[in-house]
Formats: C-alpha cells, sequence, structure tokens
C-alpha cells in the first residue's frame, strides 16, 4: 500500500534527450547526405534537356528537395535548443512552413511521374496531352503556385511575438485563431485529401 501510494506522488518528468541530443544528431547526419546527393542530383538533371515530362517532374522534385534540405540546418538548432528564441521564432514562421510545403511538393511530384509512368506503360505508342512537356512545366508550376498560396497564410497568420521569457517556444503559440484553423485545414487537405 505505502509503495504504490509513493508512486503516485512521484512527478512524471519529461525527457526531452532524445529530442534535444538524438534527433539533431540525425538530421546533421541526414543534412550531410542529402545536400551532397541533392547537389549532384541538380547538376546531373539540369544538365539534360527536358525533352519529356519525367524530366520535368524530376527538376522540380529536386529543387523541391533541395529547398527542403536547405531548412534542415534551423531545424537541428531549434530542435537542440542553440541560439536564442528569434531564431526559433524564425524557424516556426518561415523554415518549418517551408521544409513541410516543399516535402508535400516532393509528394505531389512524385505522383505525377507515377502517372507519367503509368501512362507510358499503358500506351507506350501513344502519348496523350499529359504526357507534353508544355503540360507537365504548366502542371509543375501549377502544383508549387496552389501548395505556396495554401501555406503562406501559415507564415502571415503566425503574428504574435514570442517573448524570450517564455521557455521553450512551441510554433502553434505564434498563431492567433484563425492560423491554427489554417494550419488545421492545411494538413487535413495535404495528409488526407491529397489525390496522389
Amino acid at each position: 500500500m505505502n509503495s504504490s501510494q509513493s508512486n503516485l506522488s512521484l512527478k512524471c518528468v519529461r525527457d526531452t534527450s532524445v529530442t534535444a541530443v538524438v534527433f539533431p544528431c540525425l538530421y546533421s547526419t541526414l543534412f550531410l547526405f542529402a545536400l551532397g546527393l541533392n547537389f549532384l542530383a541538380a547538376w546531373i538533371f539540369f544538365n539534360i534537356r527536358s525533352t519529356s515530362t519525367f524530366v520535368v517532374y524530376l527538376k522540380n522534385v529536386v529543387v523541391a528537395d533541395l529547398l527542403m534540405t536547405l531548412t534542415i540546418p534551423l531545424k537541428v538548432l531549434a530542435d537542440a535548443n542553440i541560439g536564442s528564441w528569434r531564431l526559433r521564432a524564425f524557424y516556426c514562421r518561415y523554415s518549418a512552413v517551408l521544409f513541410y510545403t516543399t516535402m508535400y511538393i516532393s509528394i505531389i511530384l512524385l505522383g505525377l511521374i507515377s502517372l507519367d509512368r503509368y501512362l507510358k506503360i499503358v500506351r507506350p505508342f501513344w502519348k496523350c496531352t499529359l504526357q507534353r512537356v508544355r503540360v507537365g512545366q504548366a502542371l509543375s508550376a501549377a502544383v508549387w503556385a496552389v501548395m505556396v498560396s495554401l501555406a503562406l497564410p501559415n507564415t502571415i497568420l503566425s503574428d504574435r511575438t514570442p517573448s524570450p521569457s517564455s521557455g521553450r517556444l512551441k510554433c502553434a503559440s505564434m498563431k492567433n485563431s484563425a492560423g491554427l484553423q489554417w494550419h488545421e485545414g492545411f494538413n487535413y487537405f495535404c495528409q488526407e485529401r491529397t489525390f496522389f
């Protein structure tokens, strides 16, 4: 009886060593590999002419992945609590939004690549409208425009100024009520309603 009462009186302390130490180390390693491989992919694909929609989509995936990779150092610094609260605020307002937006852009473009490959397999000697280079460029531009315009309110509606005394800053604390609703709707759209 006494041992069960003493267990109830102990406070549960949250261990942040995984998020503050292990994840930043893993992300740092990932960043180094990803940066090298993305620059190599960019060098290869941007030396190839865009003669098919497949190449157009791959070039756009390379750009999206490179942008996503360049946001990783800010995530490492923010997660490891290195730097000021202003760095964490910048990460929440801009860098995290760019990371997730480019990730969803890559996913949609990979879906378009799958559709392109499917059409190539099903009708190898027939080229439909979706397989024209200009259409691929227009679809890629539309994906970028739609996703960026849907993500932009996440930065605009994060208008609350964090204070340096607030401790570890949570990104949601910077959003007003409209920002929280938009963020929830954007996540629902990207995760649940993506058609690919």
